[in-house]
């Protein structure tokens, strides 16, 4: 089950909308972090890096029951 995971992890490609999607928030969080103070850049980071934190939480999570759901189904084989 891990090897299939892994498997996954190493075969996921981007799709174009989620590339068009990445440009357009990179570009509007440049614009706007332009119009910020040093101490309110610091802060947008901090936020940034807590809500990729829990991306990474949420993905983890899906992963983990995706995983639960696939033992079951390969016990029904």
């Amino acid at each position: 089950m891990k090897k299939l995971i892994q498997i996954v992890r190493d075969n996921c490609e981007f799709t174009k909308e989620e590339i068009e999607q990445e440009k357009l928030v990179t570009g509007l969080s440049n614009a706007f972090v332009e119009t910020l103070t040093e101490d309110q850049v610091a802060k947008f980071v901090d936020f940034l890096v807590a809500r990729d934190k829990l991306e990474d939480i949420k993905i983890n999570n899906h992963i983990v029951e995706t995983h639960k759901i696939c033992k079951e189904v390969f016990k029904l084989r």
